[in-house]
């Protein structure tokens, strides 16, 4: 499970896998080299004692990237703050 988005400019992609959030530079001339982790899961719990996750990811119009977790009825969410910023900043 996992999902994709684009940062506002489309500069960047970025792709959800269950426990890591990858980062890549559609600009760079080797798009594959380009891949940086921007996030990845710590084991953190929520509600009900289940892991919150990676899932889906959706730009929003603050041009912030918001990922759900997978837990139904979960009050989490995951935030790229910076999207159109390279790798972690």
């Amino acid at each position: 499970p996992g999902g994709i988005a684009f940062s506002n400019s489309s500069r960047f992609l970025y792709v959800s896998r269950w426990d890591t959030i990858f980062q890549y530079d559609l600009q760079a001339p080797d798009i594959l080299a380009s891949e940086v982790v921007v996030a990845a899961y710590d084991g953190f719990t929520g509600d009900y004692n289940l892991p919150t996750r990676f899932y889906s990811l959706q730009l929003a119009p603050d041009n912030k990237i918001y990922c759900c977790v997978s837990n139904v009825n979960s009050r989490y969410l995951h935030v790229i703050e910076n999207p159109d910023s390279a790798g972690l900043a």
